[in-house]
């Protein structure tokens, strides 16, 4: 090999590593840098809630409360929808021993449609004609209250805290399919501050709070993506949210 050929070699070796370098580079800002993230700093502009309930920016961070002798909860969603596969973070501070913690999340439609359209939103299910337990119809559609629901919505939820136990009940609606239930030996106690972090890659849905993980399971039926993201509390519940980001982890996979 002359010695313009061993340059000329090295050259293309040398521009091959750094575009190999860039795009690892790429790709790990791709999954970094958020496509959502607010810590409420300008109040609830990028929310929308729904329920008679207590909602409001306090103290720079998102406060939701309701009370023990309701019949029906509260939900926050999200004014930004959720990628296909997305990564999405927030820190929760329980202020009460009791109450239900869960996040709804691939909200649409059964048809597709936007669930903060008029259609669904404002049309179907209003929350200001919610009677007993029908905010939890109107998202899940559990069969022995087919009275109280159309199937409309489908998506996932899961409740991570019940009263100060950490357990998973990871289910799919409409339907109230559960996929899996996870009792977990650890405690999500009052006021302490614990991070979360919910991970949706194909059919694998996967949630950790402070680095552990609680659940992670792939729904063996056709799995929901995209659509909205929001948060429920339900029962004498009390807290607050924080520090809320999502990742768009869809041009990741595979790579």
């Amino acid at each position: 090999m002359t010695a313009r050929t061993m340059v000329l070699v090295l050259l293309v070796v040398l521009v091959i590593s750094c575009s190999a370098a860039e795009d690892q580079t790429n790709v790990k800002n791709r999954k970094e840098n958020p496509v959502f993230e607010d810590a409420f700093d300008k109040g609830l502009v990028n929310w929308k809630t729904e329920g008679p309930h207590t909602v409001e920016a306090r103290d720079g961070r998102l406060y939701v409360k309701t009370p023990g002798d309701s019949k029906t909860g509260q939900y926050v969603w999200c004014r930004t929808e959720l990628p296909d596969d997305f990564r999405i973070t927030w820190d929760v501070t329980p202020l009460s021993k009791s109450g239900f913690f869960l996040i709804f999340f691939c909200q649409k439609g059964v048809k597709g449609e936007d669930i903060l359209g008029k259609d669904l939103f404002d049309d179907y299910m209003n929350w200001k004609t919610w009677g007993a337990y029908e905010d939890f119809d109107k998202y899940v559609s559990a069969p022995n209250r087919k009275a109280h629901h159309q199937s409309r919505i489908r998506g996932y939820h899961i409740s991570y805290r019940r009263n100060e136990n950490a357990n998973c009940n990871f289910r799919k609606n409409p339907g109230l399919n559960l996929l899996l239930s996870h009792p977990v030996d650890a405690l999500l106690p009052k006021d302490k501050t614990a991070h979360a972090e919910l991970t949706r890659i194909g059919g694998r849905v996967k949630l950790a709070i402070d680095g552990k993980v609680f659940m992670d399971h792939i729904d063996p039926g056709e799995p929901w993506s995209g659509g909205r993201f929001g948060f429920r509390n339900v029962y004498e519940s009390d807290g607050y949210y924080d520090n809320v980001k999502v990742f768009d982890l869809t041009k990741a996979r595979g790579e």
